[in-house]
């Protein structure tokens, strides 16, 4: 018997509303959430230097251990140039995630109300507002 135990497991929560699927769970000193990911080269060294998973990466993995009731996860890369693996290991921040559920709700109650979200940023040419 292998360490995998579910793949492609549906997830969904309601409040705020979020569905989505995770690539699997594995037995590995209990169930843990696994999350696959190719990248590129130069993401795979910049990921395997710091051992951190990107920021929207880390966010998913955080709501799909929320969703399952799992405590901890991985989130492994493969890299597209050569096929090698890095497993990123993380463990639930329920904090983190209730900020995130936050400010999901504030999202929604914006879409529901048919209005617009205030803008995140100050100004409306920042760096992180330019593909807005």
């Amino acid at each position: 018997m292998g360490i995998l135990l579910k793949e492609e497991v549906p997830i969904s929560y309601e409040d705020p509303p979020i569905s989505g699927t995770a690539d699997g769970v594995i037995e590995f000193h209990g169930e843990k959430l696994i999350e696959l990911k190719s990248i590129s080269d130069a993401g795979f060294a910049y990921r395997k230097t710091y051992n951190k998973p990107k920021d929207d990466h880390i966010r998913q993995a955080q709501i799909y251990m929320k969703c399952l009731d799992l405590d901890s996860g991985f989130v492994i890369y493969e890299n597209k140039n050569n096929q090698e693996i890095l497993p990123i290991y993380m463990e639930r921040d329920d904090t983190f995630i209730e900020k995130l559920f936050t400010k999901y709700r504030k999202i929604h109650k914006a879409f529901l109300d048919d209005v617009l979200p205030l803008r995140p940023y100050k100004s409306a040419s920042s760096k992180q507002c330019m593909s807005c």
